[in-house]
């Protein structure tokens, strides 16, 4: 185990408890984990089991006070592609940059730790992310519920918002509709990392909402998406994922303006916001239209155009 200090405010250790790094796998799995105990195991077997075994597989423990870090250590100790980073509770957005920042990988994948995957998830991605040089591969997910296991026919993937008739696309093929495709999330997202790492984007370090900021950059600059419409990961509904986003959502709602003013912004630096500005203004009302109905307990209608 050794320190590496980030900031002079944020610090996080390394716990390498089969060997070390590896040195050039295909994907790097950024995991971020807080008391995620009761379903985590789930989780990381489906991954470890899948069909593409070059990977590395790093999970970050952000402060967990259950036997998330037990469990962790298991699948470390029997498994070299498992690496445990842990830290001070910070949120997931800090969790995935510094699993960003130790990342090795030519692409890399931010699943949650309580989700299910299907066994040839990456390897159908990483076939798809090569065939077309895509930056940015978005593939579908369908919901279950935690507690009763049924399961919801969503789309995580809308249809009727990017070409069909090309294998990539960029903003500038879909610019009213390039926010709107698919959801803010990056579990459903598998990017390359030089990609990343060229435009210098972070995830924000806040208590909801952290990955918004990140997503809707990262379509908006990528010049090759490609996206696949196979169901490959089934997220998880239910007290894990509400509760928590629920209470910060009703303690801080100022939060989500904060994202999408600093959204818009970077947007503008980039010089492409007049271009996407109606698919962002959609967006933004999307996200607005939600939290009242949060805060509320109303339900508003979500314009799409």
């Amino acid at each position: 185990m050794f320190s590496i200090y980030i900031t002079p405010d944020v610090k996080y250790e390394i716990v390498l408890t089969s060997g070390v790094f590896m040195s050039n796998p295909t994907v790097s799995i950024v995991m971020p984990v807080y008391n995620a105990g009761i379903y985590i195991k789930d989780a990381i077997q489906d991954i470890l089991h899948q069909t593409y075994t070059d990977f590395e597989l790093i999970c970050v423990d952000d402060g967990s006070t259950d036997q998330s870090a037990n469990i962790l250590r298991y699948f470390a100790e029997s498994d070299e592609r498992v690496c445990i980073i842990t830290q001070d509770n910070q949120g997931a957005g800090a969790a995935r940059n510094v699993g960003l920042d130790v990342a090795k990988g030519e692409y890399i994948w931010f699943p949650d730790a309580d989700d299910r995957f299907e066994t040839g998830l990456i390897e159908h991605v990483i076939n798809v992310a090569r065939c077309t040089n895509s930056e940015v591969v978005v593939f579908n997910a369908d919901s279950f519920d935690s507690e009763s296991g049924i399961v919801f026919d969503e789309e995580w993937v809308q249809h009727g918002f990017f070409p069909h008739d090309c294998e990539v696309f960029s903003y500038k093929d879909i610019p009213d509709y390039i926010f709107l495709f698919t959801p803010a999330c990056v579990w459903n997202k598998l990017y390359k990392l030089d990609f990343i790492k060229e435009k210098d984007i972070k995830f924000q370090m806040i208590p909801y909402m952290n990955d918004v900021y990140f997503e809707q950059l990262t379509v908006a600059m990528a010049q090759r998406i490609t996206v696949c419409e196979k169901v490959l990961l089934h997220y998880r509904k239910g007290q894990s994922k509400t509760v928590s986003g629920y209470a910060n959502k009703k303690k801080n709602p100022q939060i989500a303006f904060d994202v999408l003013y600093k959204t818009k912004k970077q947007l503008e630096i980039f010089g492409i916001y007049e271009t996407v500005k109606k698919s962002y203004a959609n967006h933004t009302l999307g996200i607005i239209f939600s939290h009242l109905e949060m805060m509320n307990g109303d339900s508003y209608p979500m314009p799409l155009s």
